[in-house]
């Protein structure tokens, strides 16, 4: 009982005390200050607490992802400006351009072995270089489709070039017919050649032709390291050589053996490498200008468009180009239609060229115009491209030469018979020429101008096409604006506005426009419908701006045989002489109920 009782004691005293804590002011924890912005509070494994500031976790974060990086590259640092150049502009100095040095066998044989050891000694320095991520491409190398494994390849060269040339060798390999996508690899491999590998300042130097530059490295007091990777990168510059030459040949044999796609996509690429990168242009260039000889026409006409666009871009290339041209031309067993399109690009390109370009050209067109005529292929499109080349080629040398000496008389003979034998077309075309070569020769003009006057009432005037029409108004336009006399400038308006009666009324349009712009600049030849009684004074000759002395004497003697005619004859032969001062241009006025 006692016991009981003490017990209730202890727990009436237990919780009296509690009560009296309960009633006592609770001292406050200490609470932590408001931690700044740039600290965060961590507990340690302890339960210690500690401040950190946040930037300097984040720097130790990156200063361990930095040390990770670094131990897993073997502690190598990487200097970022090295890993920036290309290949080629690391020892660039060393490529000396002195003359050629020949080396022995064995001097070539031991500068081989040199080079091979410093590359295999300097990729084993560069392979830990190589991104994470080069396992992974090695395999997507293997693996997927043919675009991917281009991909993978073009990126491991892209990022270390100098280990991965067994990887370009692969994706080289991969540009066969056999290979279905292979337009996707000429693709890849081909921006891979002219933005990353291939140099587009000068060509690859081989092994066998560093006999210079061998001397010129064991004169300078170099470094051992130093040495070797001159070496290493001359043993990369050797292999580079022959791959790209391995594909050169497997897009020479898709260009030759493969679809018309195909072959089209080969040029188009084909063309970018020849402009872009020096070395194995004549490989290059021989490719592509067999292409104008290709059975189908759209691989033919893309060649031609390429080519041209590579002579307007590199106008210095325009020799060499006609010299394989030519080449082409005179090749056994042509076809004529590669006759065509190579004639036709030497036309394209006659305004680019210089006066050996433009010189060649003309003999080059001349030999095939007497081989065509005595074939009797004068209506042909060969001729038509014959013509056309040699008017832009003669316009480009006739400051420089005298046409007389230049122009064989035998060869201009059978022009004349062309024009009058062959269709309206090769006509126009061989009129345009013409124009040309008699426009500073007063001796040639009469020929010329009565050829026209009488081509004028050729019927198939009426039925040309619209790009013949423009030849023959530029040449109708051309002749009486330069025309030394006006009696027969007169002659040929009054012969147009008679014989525009049964043209089509857009050609009519274009009748009035060169006469009106003819009367614009020359308004003396609107003085018509005179007569012999009003013709007291002889009318004064108008000699062109760059005629010489000697060439108004002829025109002011003919005046005084004018003489003698006092009517208008349209059917007269000359025009000089047809009298069309003496009428009046009535056909106007039929024009108003046209």
């Amino acid at each position: 009982m006692a016991i009981d009782v003490a017990k209730k004691a202890g727990k009436k005293r237990k919780s009296e005390q509690g009560g009296k804590t309960l009633k006592e002011p609770v001292p406050e924890p200490d609470v932590p200050q408001q931690k700044p912005q740039n600290k965060k509070i961590v507990f340690t494994d302890d339960g210690e607490q500690r401040e950190v500031p946040v930037d300097g976790e984040k720097k130790q974060k990156k200063d361990k992802k930095k040390q990770r990086k670094q131990e897993g590259t073997g502690g190598v640092r990487t200097n970022v400006d090295e890993l920036e150049k290309r290949w080629y502009e690391h020892f660039d100095g060393y490529n000396t351009v002195g003359e050629l040095v020949e080396l022995k066998d064995g001097e070539i044989a031991e500068l081989r072995k040199l080079c091979r050891v410093a590359f295999e000694a300097e990729c084993r320095n560069l392979q830990k270089n190589n991104p994470s991520d080069a396992k992974w491409l090695m395999t997507a190398l293997e693996k997927g489709t043919s675009r991917d494994r281009a991909n993978a390849g073009a990126l491991l060269v892209q990022t270390n070039p100098l280990c991965n040339l067994a990887a370009l060798e692969a994706v080289v390999g991969m540009v066969k017919l056999s290979n279905k996508g292979h337009l996707d690899v000429v693709e890849v491999v081909s921006e891979l050649m002219l933005n990353s590998i291939m140099p587009a300042f000068r060509k690859l130097v081989a092994i066998p032709l560093r006999g210079a530059d061998w001397k010129n490295v064991k004169k300078q007091e170099l470094g051992k390291e130093l040495r070797d990777r001159i070496y290493a990168y001359w043993h990369f510059e050797d292999a580079l050589r022959d791959i790209y030459f391995s594909f050169l040949n497997n897009l020479s044999a898709l260009i030759q053996t493969g679809q018309d796609n195909s072959k089209m996509k080969v040029v188009q690429y084909a063309s970018k490498l020849f402009t872009m990168v020096p070395e194995k242009e004549a490989y290059l260039l021989s490719m592509l200008v067999n292409k104008l000889g290709d059975p189908g026409k759209k691989v033919a006409v893309k060649a031609l468009y390429h080519l041209t666009e590579v002579v307007k871009k590199h106008s210095a290339m325009c020799p060499v180009i006609v010299t394989e041209t030519e080449k082409l031309l005179f090749r056994n067993n042509i076809s004529p239609s590669a006759q065509h399109y190579a004639l036709t690009f030497l036309a394209a390109i006659s305004k680019y060229g210089d006066f050996s370009s433009c010189e060649k050209m003309i003999n080059v067109c001349f030999s095939f115009f007497k081989i065509l005529t005595e074939k009797g292929e004068v209506n042909s499109r060969t001729m038509q491209a014959i013509l056309a080349c040699l008017r832009k080629a003669i316009a480009n040398v006739k400051r420089d030469v005298d046409l007389a000496n230049f122009i064989k008389p035998e060869i201009l003979n059978t022009v004349y018979r062309l024009i009058h034998l062959a269709d309206i077309s090769i006509a126009c075309q061989g009129l345009s020429l013409l124009l040309e070569i008699t426009e500073s020769k007063g001796a040639e003009q009469n020929r010329f101008y009565n050829a026209l006057y009488r081509k004028l009432l050729d019927p198939q005037l009426a039925t040309i096409g619209p790009r013949i029409s423009n030849v023959f108004f530029y040449i109708i336009h051309r002749a009486i604006q330069n025309d030394p006399i006006p009696d027969r400038a007169q002659a040929f308006i009054k012969r147009l506005l008679q014989v525009a009666f049964y043209f089509p009324p857009a050609r009519v349009c274009g009748v009035l426009i060169v006469i009106s712009k003819v009367l614009r600049k020359r308004k003396h030849l609107t003085q018509d419908g005179q007569t012999p009684e009003e013709e007291g004074d002889d009318v004064p000759v108008q000699a062109p701006e760059d005629a010489s002395d000697n060439d108004t004497e002829e025109p002011k003697v003919k005046t005084e045989n004018n003489r003698r005619v006092t009517r208008y004859d349209p059917f007269h032969r000359s025009s000089e002489h047809a009298g069309a001062r003496y009428t009046v241009k009535y056909e106007l006025a039929r024009y108003l109920d046209f």
